[in-house]
């Protein structure tokens, strides 16, 4: 329903923000199906939801809040299923310690969309979050930002994979 309200509003954007995220979901089995194959997979209607991760240099937040927001409009909803330092309410949480709450976040039932451009590859936040990405072996998809290419991806994201890439917002 939520995709049919917005659809409307921006055809071609959405279009694409949906094909993104049910190449997400296909690929990397991010749930386990409760119900007809009929029906979109949402938080309601499947069990054992995994924690999305995005990893994302704060610079890049234009494309990174619209995707969040996006992610919240088909069900994502809330720091229970994502974890998104830039945006407001799925960050961490006033008094905790960064480094140990971004440890227990970080477990196997967290999957990890890294949002890689050149702000990305400049950040040392970003890359300690690749990095610990590669060490816990965590399930992972990166997406491509305006202006960033496919070869310039390096360190632990495995280059020689298909990737979405963003060519405009």
């Amino acid at each position: 329903n939520c995709y049919n309200r917005r659809n409307s509003q921006s055809k071609l954007r959405y279009d694409k923000m949906m094909s993104y995220l049910q190449t997400i979901l296909d690929d990397n089995e991010l749930y386990q199906e409760t119900h007809s194959q009929d029906s979109f997979n949402t938080v309601n209607n499947c069990k054992n939801p995994k924690h999305l991760f995005i990893s994302h240099s704060s610079l890049d937040i234009e494309y990174v809040e619209p995707f969040v927001k996006f992610l919240s409009n088909v069900g994502f909803i809330g720091t229970d299923f994502i974890f998104c330092s830039s945006v407001s309410g799925y960050g961490i949480p006033m008094g905790k310690n960064i480094y140990e709450y971004l440890k227990q976040t970080m477990n196997e039932d967290t999957f990890v969309i890294a949002m890689l451009s050149n702000n990305y590859y400049a950040s040392v936040a970003s890359l300690n979050e690749m990095g610990a990405a590669w060490v816990k072996s965590l399930e992972q998809c990166a997406i491509l930002l305006p202006g960033f290419e496919y070869s310039q991806i390096s360190g632990a994201i495995d280059a020689s994979k298909i990737w979405m890439r963003l060519t405009s917002v």
